[in-house]
């Protein structure tokens, strides 16, 4: 089993540019880790320095306590499935996967025998005798994967290895990979920036950008408690919805209004261990689940409203309908049964579930937290 660690590591250019800045990363053996970000948030170069294909400018990459920072590519023992696929276009299915053997001069039947082995768990073992240029991308991205299982390395490094296929191959790609890591046990570090991959591949996700890791987590925690603004939007399909509100006090506390198409004006608790102030600026995050027609049954819990919003505009997907509507003058997304039927230009009743809000501070974008002096109270 294999773990890799890496401590402090930063990444600059000689011309005083920092890509990456003091990464530190404890990968568990065995784990399926992905680093998501946007383009040039720095996940691909530090995938390209766990493969030894960039200089390390600062820190260490340990695998298996053994440092390897400067350790060359080949005395590494990692694999790496490019975006690309790489594949030698002259060559058979069957030599393409058997090449990285046959240069660590692995006899000939065994050569054999380990072809047909990551070919058949490929299920390509019908395509050995084929050139690139007759296989399909799915195909193509499976041999790219073969040729990196039949080395079999102490740690996978899949560099986007989906993202050119095209939206119904990539789905049943992404269960195949997943599929494939539990069959292996195998360490793997997988950079993508589709944040659907990450939330449905990962053990845990590292969110990137400018080079910093903004979060590190399951997707669950990633998704339900997001360090910061950035995260917040980054993660979620559709994204959460933000909204500008001020802190107030009634008799039963702090609360932020929201109003609804109607002007009527709903009052949420702001939760008492949460260090706001009144007349504190906040943005309020809801994710579109939590916006959704009215339930009956829940109307009676402290944490659910009820208000009359316009619907501006629909997008069905089939399970649900995506509602666009306004609060406080804000563009919110809806997550609706459709059922309910909402219709654009109409007016429809809906519930706002408010044990699903976070508030977040609008200069730094950090997440309001428990104060841990109220939590000990």
């Amino acid at each position: 089993m294999t773990s890799l660690s890496i401590c402090n590591v930063g990444k600059q250019y000689h011309k005083g540019a920092t890509t990456l800045e003091n990464i530190n990363l404890e990968i568990r053996s065995g784990e399926f880790l992905i680093l998501v970000g946007p383009s040039g948030c720095g996940k691909s170069t530090l995938m390209n320095m766990i493969a030894g294909l960039e200089e390390v400018s600062s820190g260490q990459i340990l695998l298996n306590d053994h440092d390897i920072t400067h350790a060359p590519p080949a005395a590494r023992d990692i694999a790496m499935v490019f975006q690309s696929y790489a594949l030698y276009p002259n060559m058979s299915v069957y030599d393409n996967i058997a090449f990285g053997l046959q240069i660590r001069k692995w006899p000939k039947s065994d050569i054999e025998t380990e072809v047909q082995r990551v070919a058949k768990m490929l299920q390509i073992d019908h395509l050995l005798s084929r050139k690139p240029a007759q296989l399909s991308g799915g195909q193509q991205q499976r041999v790219a994967m073969g040729r990196a299982l039949a080395r079999r390395p102490k740690v996978y490094l899949f560099d986007e290895p989906l993202s050119n296929l095209d939206a119904k191959l990539r789905v049943e790609m992404r269960t195949e990979v997943k599929k494939l890591h539990q069959r292996l046990g195998t360490t793997i570090v997988y950079v993508t920036h589709d944040q659907i991959e990450a939330m449905t591949l990962a053990d845990r996700i590292a969110v990137m950008k400018d080079g910093v890791i903004q979060q590190l987590g399951t997707p669950q925690e990633i998704y339900q408690s997001p360090n910061n603004l950035f995260v917040a939007s980054f993660i979620g399909s559709p994204a959460m919805n933000f909204i500008p509100v001020t802190v107030e006090r009634n008799d039963q506390g702090l609360f932020v209004q929201l109003s609804d198409s109607g002007g009527q004006r709903l009052n949420v608790p702001l939760r008492a261990d949460l260090p706001a102030t009144v007349g504190q600026e906040l943005i309020l995050g809801l994710r579109p689940e939590a916006i959704t027609e009215v339930q009956p049954h829940r109307l009676s819990q402290a944490d659910t409203f009820q208000g009359q919003f316009m619907v501006e505009m629909t997008e069905p997907t089939g399970p649900d309908t995506l509602t666009l509507l306004r609060i406080n003058q804000r563009e919110v997304t809806a997550r609706i049964a459709p059922q309910a039927n909402p219709q654009a230009g109409h007016s429809l009743a809906l519930m706002l579930d408010a044990s699903q809000a976070l508030f977040f501070e609008p200069s730094s974008g950090e997440r309001l937290r428990a104060s841990p002096q109220q939590r000990i109270a």
